[in-house]
């Protein structure tokens, strides 16, 4: 069996911190060692990114201080085991398409991400990622001043469309694996019942409806599954009963017995049977 260390990069989902995500880190380090019979170890590092730097996006800010601090982290950990150990990149909710627009080798506010980074990386797994969102928020949104090529014209002025204008797919970036999970938890429901026993039905519904046009579809209660998958992915995964974020007694994509679902891709390119 394969020996080594596993080094593995979170990207926080929009308007989590990094500290939101040190149970999942552990959840995962305690899976390896698990799965491999304490064959391989794990480097994990968390991407910081605070409230106030979410704020900064909300008001229009694009995706460059989030991408800095992630070619920080992704730089130093493959330079800690010898620069020929590739990087995982792990991406929950926004933070999956923001790991495509690392990867990408397009410029990004006059930044080559990809074209630096990308070779580090090895896989990039996204967590109820709404890849294909519309983003038509209730509240509307603040355009992002991005400095694009007079031949791209996008139909909002945001990073995402960015990311899916130059990366519809999953097979966009050479020698790096992405696969998508999906959580199948709740079906939204329009109109709320005088018990209020469908309220989460009817949050999701408003949430669906956001991304993607129809609330009535079925997802992780934020993320719907028609959009959290990639065409030509090496991988798409969809997870019954599992929920887009942490709440007592639901399972949700860091939850310990749900990794067994996903998380033996972060092995790859290790030699495991499963893979």
């Amino acid at each position: 069996m394969p020996r080594g260390v596993v080094p593995i990069v979170i990207l926080p989902g929009f308007l989590n911190t990094d500290a939101s995500y040190a149970s999942m880190a552990t959840n995962i380090n305690t899976w390896i060692h698990q799965y491999t019979d304490d064959a391989c170890t794990s480097d994990i590092r968390i991407v910081k990114f605070s409230l106030r730097d979410w704020i900064k996006v909300i008001l229009g800010g694009d995706m460059t201080v989030y991408l800095d601090r992630l070619e920080e982290v992704v730089t130093d950990v493959f330079e800690t085991h010898g620069g020929d150990v590739p990087v995982r990149l792990v991406g929950h909710s926004a933070g999956g398409w923001i790991g495509r627009l690392f990867l990408g080798s397009a410029p990004y506010q006059q930044k080559e991400y990809g074209v630096k980074n990308c070779g580090k990386v090895c896989s990039l797994i996204t967590l109820g990622t709404p890849h294909k969102s519309i983003e038509d928020y209730p509240f509307g949104r603040f355009d992002e001043k991005l400095d694009l090529p007079p031949s791209v014209r996008l139909e909002k002025q945001s990073s995402l469309q960015f990311c899916n204008y130059f990366y519809p797919r999953g097979d966009e970036f050479e020698g790096v694996r992405i696969v998508c999970v999906a959580g199948d938890a709740i079906q939204g429901e329009k109109t709320l019942s005088p018990n209020l026993r469908n309220l989460d039905n009817v949050l999701a519904y408003q949430a669906y409806k956001a991304v993607c046009g129809d609330g009535s579809v079925t997802g992780d209660s934020v993320t719907p599954v028609c959009i959290a998958l990639l065409e030509k992915a090496h991988d798409n995964i969809i997870l019954p009963g599992v929920w887009h974020g942490t709440r007592p007694k639901r399972p949700w994509y860091g939850s310990i017995h749900v990794l067994d679902t996903w998380a033996f891709h972060l092995l790859y390119p290790l030699e495991f049977d499963t893979l």
